[in-house]
Protein backbone atom coordinates (compact mmCIF):
# COMPACT_ATOMS: atom_id res chain seq x y z
CA UNK A 1 0.00 0.00 0.00
CA UNK A 2 1.06 3.72 -0.94
CA UNK A 3 2.37 5.78 2.02
CA UNK A 4 0.21 9.04 1.96
CA UNK A 5 1.53 12.56 1.82
CA UNK A 6 2.25 14.76 4.80
CA UNK A 7 -1.31 16.39 5.80
CA UNK A 8 -2.02 19.83 5.50
CA UNK A 9 -1.79 20.42 9.18
CA UNK A 10 1.63 18.44 9.44
CA UNK A 11 3.03 20.78 6.83
CA UNK A 12 1.78 23.80 8.83
CA UNK A 13 3.04 22.47 11.66
CA UNK A 14 6.48 21.88 10.32
CA UNK A 15 6.49 25.87 8.54
CA UNK A 16 5.51 27.04 11.60
CA UNK A 17 8.12 25.29 13.48
CA UNK A 18 10.91 26.35 10.64
CA UNK A 19 10.23 29.81 10.91
CA UNK A 20 10.98 29.50 14.94
CA UNK A 21 13.62 28.03 14.66
CA UNK A 22 15.55 30.52 11.97
CA UNK A 23 13.51 33.32 13.76
CA UNK A 24 12.03 34.74 10.74
CA UNK A 25 8.22 36.11 10.59
CA UNK A 26 5.84 35.03 8.52
CA UNK A 27 5.86 38.75 6.59
CA UNK A 28 9.67 38.32 5.99
CA UNK A 29 8.71 34.97 4.50
CA UNK A 30 6.47 36.39 2.39
CA UNK A 31 8.37 38.79 1.33
CA UNK A 32 11.03 36.55 0.12
CA UNK A 33 8.52 34.19 -1.53
CA UNK A 34 6.95 37.47 -3.42
CA UNK A 35 3.59 36.18 -1.73
CA UNK A 36 1.23 38.21 0.61
CA UNK A 37 1.18 37.00 4.30
CA UNK A 38 -1.98 35.65 4.37
CA UNK A 39 -0.83 33.15 2.19
CA UNK A 40 1.73 32.00 4.51
CA UNK A 41 -0.47 32.41 7.47
CA UNK A 42 -2.94 29.80 5.71
CA UNK A 43 -0.39 27.98 5.13
CA UNK A 44 0.72 27.88 9.03
CA UNK A 45 -2.74 27.06 10.07
CA UNK A 46 -3.15 23.84 7.47
CA UNK A 47 -6.27 25.80 5.80
CA UNK A 48 -4.44 25.57 2.52
CA UNK A 49 -1.36 23.09 1.45
CA UNK A 50 1.93 24.98 -0.72
CA UNK A 51 2.75 23.21 -3.93
CA UNK A 52 5.80 21.21 -4.03
CA UNK A 53 7.42 24.37 -6.14
CA UNK A 54 6.50 26.42 -2.76
CA UNK A 55 7.89 24.05 -0.19
CA UNK A 56 11.44 24.04 -2.15
CA UNK A 57 10.93 28.19 -2.87
CA UNK A 58 10.43 28.00 1.43
CA UNK A 59 12.64 25.26 2.18
CA UNK A 60 15.58 27.53 0.23
CA UNK A 61 14.04 31.18 1.84
CA UNK A 62 15.10 29.74 5.19
CA UNK A 63 17.89 27.55 4.32
CA UNK A 64 15.97 24.41 5.67
CA UNK A 65 16.25 21.07 3.70
CA UNK A 66 13.27 19.81 1.77
CA UNK A 67 13.23 16.73 3.67
CA UNK A 68 12.37 18.82 7.07
CA UNK A 69 8.84 20.12 5.48
CA UNK A 70 7.98 16.77 3.32
CA UNK A 71 8.84 14.02 5.53
CA UNK A 72 6.44 12.12 7.84
CA UNK A 73 8.88 9.26 8.70
CA UNK A 74 8.00 7.03 5.88
CA UNK A 75 7.75 8.26 2.62
CA UNK A 76 11.24 9.79 1.11
CA UNK A 77 11.96 13.26 -0.28
CA UNK A 78 12.44 11.09 -3.29
CA UNK A 79 9.10 9.27 -3.26
CA UNK A 80 7.27 12.55 -3.51
CA UNK A 81 9.47 13.89 -6.00
CA UNK A 82 8.88 11.11 -8.33
CA UNK A 83 4.97 11.16 -6.88
CA UNK A 84 4.21 14.54 -7.93
CA UNK A 85 6.98 14.42 -11.26
CA UNK A 86 8.93 17.05 -9.67
CA UNK A 87 12.44 17.48 -9.12
CA UNK A 88 14.73 20.23 -7.09
CA UNK A 89 17.33 21.67 -9.20
CA UNK A 90 20.49 23.81 -8.33
CA UNK A 91 20.39 26.62 -10.70
CA UNK A 92 23.93 28.41 -11.24
CA UNK A 93 24.47 31.99 -10.30
CA UNK A 94 26.79 33.10 -13.51
CA UNK A 95 27.84 36.82 -11.61
CA UNK A 96 26.03 40.29 -11.22
CA UNK A 97 24.55 42.75 -13.91
CA UNK A 98 22.84 46.50 -12.52
CA UNK A 99 19.27 47.43 -12.75
CA UNK A 100 20.49 50.91 -12.55
CA UNK A 101 23.58 51.15 -14.48
CA UNK A 102 25.58 49.16 -17.61
CA UNK A 103 27.21 46.92 -15.80
CA UNK A 104 29.85 43.73 -16.97
CA UNK A 105 28.40 40.50 -16.41
CA UNK A 106 30.74 39.11 -13.81
CA UNK A 107 32.00 35.37 -14.38
CA UNK A 108 32.04 33.49 -10.99
CA UNK A 109 35.75 32.10 -10.64
CA UNK A 110 34.29 28.94 -8.35
CA UNK A 111 30.76 27.37 -8.89
CA UNK A 112 28.11 28.99 -7.09
CA UNK A 113 24.55 27.75 -7.16
CA UNK A 114 20.78 28.61 -5.20
CA UNK A 115 18.45 26.16 -4.94
CA UNK A 116 15.53 26.99 -6.43
CA UNK A 117 12.89 25.18 -8.74
CA UNK A 118 14.15 25.22 -12.34
CA UNK A 119 11.49 24.90 -15.14
CA UNK A 120 14.15 25.59 -18.04
CA UNK A 121 17.48 23.36 -18.63
CA UNK A 122 19.69 26.78 -19.52
CA UNK A 123 18.20 28.71 -16.97
CA UNK A 124 20.45 30.62 -14.62
CA UNK A 125 20.53 33.57 -12.34
CA UNK A 126 22.40 36.50 -11.82
CA UNK A 127 22.43 38.85 -8.91
CA UNK A 128 20.92 41.98 -8.83
CA UNK A 129 22.36 45.32 -8.12
CA UNK A 130 20.50 48.75 -8.03
CA UNK A 131 16.43 49.57 -8.00
CA UNK A 132 15.62 50.74 -11.56
CA UNK A 133 12.68 47.58 -11.05
CA UNK A 134 11.77 48.95 -8.27
CA UNK A 135 8.00 49.98 -9.14
CA UNK A 136 6.80 52.24 -6.23
CA UNK A 137 3.22 51.22 -7.86
CA UNK A 138 3.59 47.33 -7.20
CA UNK A 139 6.34 46.80 -5.08
CA UNK A 140 5.29 42.90 -4.50
CA UNK A 141 6.30 42.37 -8.15
CA UNK A 142 9.17 44.42 -8.17
CA UNK A 143 12.78 43.39 -8.35
CA UNK A 144 15.10 44.77 -5.60
CA UNK A 145 18.92 45.60 -4.69
CA UNK A 146 20.05 41.92 -3.81
CA UNK A 147 17.52 39.65 -5.53
CA UNK A 148 18.13 37.17 -7.62
CA UNK A 149 16.74 36.46 -11.33
CA UNK A 150 16.16 33.51 -12.99
CA UNK A 151 16.99 34.12 -16.54
CA UNK A 152 16.13 31.44 -19.29
CA UNK A 153 17.91 31.96 -23.01
CA UNK A 154 15.57 29.77 -24.32
CA UNK A 155 12.28 31.65 -23.71
CA UNK A 156 11.68 34.43 -26.61
CA UNK A 157 10.68 37.70 -24.95
CA UNK A 158 8.05 39.86 -26.13
CA UNK A 159 7.75 43.76 -25.54
CA UNK A 160 7.11 44.59 -21.83
CA UNK A 161 9.45 41.71 -20.57
CA UNK A 162 11.98 42.20 -18.69
CA UNK A 163 14.55 40.68 -19.86
CA UNK A 164 18.67 40.12 -18.90
CA UNK A 165 20.39 42.62 -22.22
CA UNK A 166 23.93 42.70 -22.85
CA UNK A 167 25.36 46.02 -24.43
CA UNK A 168 28.16 46.75 -26.67
CA UNK A 169 28.93 42.71 -26.38
CA UNK A 170 30.48 44.34 -22.60
CA UNK A 171 28.03 45.63 -20.25
CA UNK A 172 24.56 44.00 -18.76
CA UNK A 173 21.38 45.49 -17.35
CA UNK A 174 18.05 44.41 -16.86
CA UNK A 175 15.03 46.22 -17.83
CA UNK A 176 11.96 45.97 -19.87
CA UNK A 177 11.85 45.48 -23.75
CA UNK A 178 10.42 47.57 -26.16
CA UNK A 179 11.41 46.66 -29.77
CA UNK A 180 11.64 49.90 -32.64
CA UNK A 181 12.08 49.42 -36.23
CA UNK A 182 15.78 50.14 -35.61
CA UNK A 183 16.56 50.46 -31.66
CA UNK A 184 15.45 48.59 -28.34
CA UNK A 185 14.28 50.88 -25.74
CA UNK A 186 14.97 49.56 -22.16
CA UNK A 187 12.91 51.05 -19.70
CA UNK A 188 13.34 50.87 -15.95
CA UNK A 189 10.38 50.21 -13.84
CA UNK A 190 11.23 52.82 -11.04
CA UNK A 191 10.30 56.09 -12.74
CA UNK A 192 13.52 58.14 -11.01
CA UNK A 193 15.60 55.84 -13.65
CA UNK A 194 16.45 56.69 -16.89
CA UNK A 195 14.87 54.49 -20.08
CA UNK A 196 18.28 53.59 -22.44
CA UNK A 197 17.97 53.10 -25.83
CA UNK A 198 20.26 51.02 -27.97
CA UNK A 199 20.83 50.37 -31.97
CA UNK A 200 19.73 46.85 -32.72
CA UNK A 201 23.35 45.66 -33.50
CA UNK A 202 24.50 47.19 -30.04
CA UNK A 203 22.53 44.91 -27.99
CA UNK A 204 21.94 41.40 -27.34
CA UNK A 205 19.16 39.92 -25.45
CA UNK A 206 20.47 37.30 -22.99
CA UNK A 207 17.68 36.01 -22.04
CA UNK A 208 13.76 36.80 -20.62
CA UNK A 209 13.49 37.03 -16.52
CA UNK A 210 10.89 34.11 -15.93
CA UNK A 211 11.30 34.44 -11.47
CA UNK A 212 12.97 36.20 -8.76
CA UNK A 213 14.39 34.95 -5.65
CA UNK A 214 15.01 36.60 -2.84
CA UNK A 215 16.67 36.00 0.03
CA UNK A 216 15.56 36.71 3.67
CA UNK A 217 18.19 39.34 5.31
CA UNK A 218 18.38 38.37 8.92
CA UNK A 219 19.87 40.98 11.46
CA UNK A 220 21.86 39.18 13.78
CA UNK A 221 20.97 39.73 17.53
CA UNK A 222 24.43 41.00 19.58
CA UNK A 223 25.46 39.12 21.92
CA UNK A 224 24.07 39.69 25.91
Amino acid sequence: MAEKAPEKKDIGSKIKKALALTETSQTELAKALNVTQSNIAQWVMGHRNPTLESLQRIATALDMPLEFFISNGKETTQDYLKRTSKETEFIPVLGISSATNEKFILEENEETYIRFPKTGEHQFAIKVEGCCMENPDDLRNSIYDGDYIIIDPDVTPRNGDVVLARISSEFSTIKRMYINETTVDLVPDNPKCKTLTKKKQDLEIVGKVVNVFRPIKRVRKRAQ
